[in-house]
């Protein structure tokens, strides 16, 4: 079951002003969800962290991500910990693999060869979900 507790999908998912934070999750409604129905598996849509690092990249390559903001990873580690079994990250993905293959155009622009630009891009992508499943999502080497 999913349930809204302030996640919604993409890079744009909060009217955030300047130096300000993003809302957090509402961690009471997950709660009360769990005491309600223990055990019943949650899933977070919408969850990507937006991670600055690949906007900054994204931007520095042509790009115009402006004001994109996420789930910050400690809510997410949080999130994980509770009942929440599933946590959709699509956009740090699609953000990964944008900001690499901007990169690579950038720095050789007459580049072709999908198998150029989508490899490395695949990588990235690979290394951002076994830092996430590690540090993050903490599923990596469960049983």
């Amino acid at each position: 079951m999913a349930i809204a507790i302030g996640t919604s999908h993409g890079a744009y998912k909060f009217k955030v002003e300047k130096g300000q934070q993003p809302p957090s999750l509402r961690f009471d409604i997950l709660e009360e969800v769990e005491k309600r129905l223990p055990g019943f598996p949650i899933v977070l849509h919408g969850a990507p962290s937006v991670l600055k690092e690949y906007v900054d990249r994204i931007n520095a390559y042509g790009g115009t991500l402006e004001d994109a903001s996420g789930v910050s990873e400690d809510q997410l580690r949080k999130a994980a910990k509770s009942a929440v079994c599933k946590i959709n990250i699509d956009t740090d993905g699609r953000l990964v693999m944008t900001a690499k293959i901007r990169e690579i155009f950038a720095k050789n622009p007459s580049e072709f060869d999908p198998r150029k630009y989508l490899g490395p891009a695949r990588d990235e992508l690979i290394k951002m979900y076994e830092r996430k499943n590690k540090d993050v999502l903490g599923s990596a080497f469960r049983r």
